[in-house]
């Protein structure tokens, strides 16, 4: 494989590593990131030693982003994700989109569940280090643990046993 080859998937490496960590830590892709990817690949295509089904590709993008365009009308997917997986999907191809579409849907619903345990025990896990002495001074998370209270049936919609109905 020449280096030119290399050094332009290298790009896309780069790319893709910086919209995961910008799209982990501010919850947006910007469109730079999203235009280089896409940018890339004529170059890519240009630069292959091998002969690219580049027309499909492209055909196969643009129904991505037009699919991904009503799941964004509908506020289901972001618009910097619906750009960047038709983005993607020009690299795929129509013989790797399969492929594409099982990894990402596993890596996301990974993550997602990462997400949603991390938000539900980050709090407690905080207190306990706190307890310990482990804790971070300073700095640390601003998620407070919260104990059950008394309360804690009227806000699920029941009688306070402290009060009388």
């Amino acid at each position: 494989m020449p280096l030119p080859l290399y050094l332009c998937l290298a790009g896309l490496l780069t790319l893709l590593v910086l919209a995961a960590l910008t799209d982990l830590r501010e919850r947006r892709i910007p469109n730079w990131l999203t235009g280089g990817t896409a940018a890339l690949y004529p170059l890519y295509v240009a630069l292959s030693p091998t002969p690219v089904a580049w027309a499909g590709a492209l055909g196969l993008a643009v129904l991505v982003f037009l699919v991904g365009l009503g799941l964004f009308a509908r506020q289901i997917m972001g618009g910097g994700d619906v750009k960047l997986i038709a983005a993607i999907s020009l690299w795929a191809g129509l013989e790797q989109f399969v492929l594409f579409v099982l990894v990402t849907a596993l890596t996301g619903g990974a993550l997602g569940m990462i997400c949603l345990w991390f938000q539900r025990w980050s709090g407690l896990i905080q207190a306990h280090l706190t307890g310990l002495g482990l804790a971070p001074s300073g700095g640390g998370s601003s998620v407070e643990a919260t104990a059950p209270s008394s309360d804690a049936p009227a806000a699920a919609g029941g009688p306070r046993p402290d009060h009388p109905s």
